[in-house]
């Protein structure tokens, strides 16, 4: 399935507008094949905010990246970069 098959650019409709998601991508209703709207386009990004929030913690455990034994991955800063000559 490629992603223009489930997403789609955000929507202005009055729906979308009263339900706060005018600036969000829409989705598709695995179901019925149509574009969510409204207030379930907002369930929809709520759900998936809330399943990696939760696949979050269960990757990184109850006290964060640093209790777990997980090291960072990100770097703060690359050597040579920004150095004043």
């Amino acid at each position: 399935m490629k992603p223009e098959d489930v997403l789609a650019p955000p929507c202005g409709c009055p729906e979308c507008h009263q339900a706060g998601v005018q600036t969000l991508g829409q989705r598709r209703d695995p179901h019925s094949g149509r574009l969510l709207h409204g207030s379930a386009l907002r369930r929809w990004h709520e759900e998936k905010a809330k399943f990696f929030a939760k696949a979050r913690r269960a990757a990184l455990g109850p006290k964060g990246p640093r209790g777990g034994g997980f090291t960072r991955l990100t770097v703060e800063r690359v050597p040579g970069e920004d150095d004043d000559e």
